[in-house]
């Protein structure tokens, strides 16, 4: 259709909303869609679907959304915890702290914050690299019942701020 060859195509490149980048191989590999990177303060573009991905490698962590504001320096998260992983295996530091009162300690936060910190180290850069997180009880995890995720489990990045703007500007009191 001719209609659609204008705005798709632009000077033999493709425009379809993705951040892609080229593999050793030289395939190109799609790692975020366009809309959802935003500026830091220091004018660094940040893709936080990249950074959830590597976080959530963390075995203390189900669910990660990274948040930055164009007139902040830094990133923050709210960590939905992974509690059969933590129930299974507690840091034997923390293993006399009942489950519910692991979000509300802060030596256990320092503690899961530290060990994502070290998986990002590996792949991330230090802008990337989120300063201060809220844990989340595994209860609050996004979904598609509680409108925080799409039917595709893509994090519907809106209403997560706003049902935790509260949270969110709380993390960056005293930040910056």
């Amino acid at each position: 259709d001719s209609a659609f060859l204008p705005s798709t195509f632009l000077w033999t490149w493709l425009y379809s909303g993705d951040i892609g980048t080229w593999t050793p191989e030289g395939r190109l590999q799609l790692i975020d869609r366009k809309k959802n990177i935003f500026k830091l303060s220091q004018g660094e573009y940040i893709a936080p679907e990249k950074i959830e991905i590597v976080y959530e490698r963390c075995p203390y962590v189900s669910q990660v959304y990274v948040y930055g504001e164009n007139i902040k320096s830094s990133l923050i998260a709210l960590v939905v915890l992974d509690e059969e992983y933590l129930s299974a295996s507690p840091p034997q530091e923390f293993a006399q702290i009942p489950l519910s009162k692991l979000p509300e300690s802060k030596e256990f936060s320092a503690h899961v914050l530290e060990s994502m910190l070290s998986l990002g180290n590996e792949e991330l850069n230090s802008l990337e690299q989120v300063k201060r997180i809220k844990l989340l009880p595994e209860s609050n995890a996004f979904s598609i019942d509680n409108e925080m995720l799409t039917p595709t489990f893509k994090k519907k990045r809106h209403n997560i701020r706003e049902s935790y703007r509260s949270v969110l500007d709380t993390l960056y009191k005293g930040l910056d």
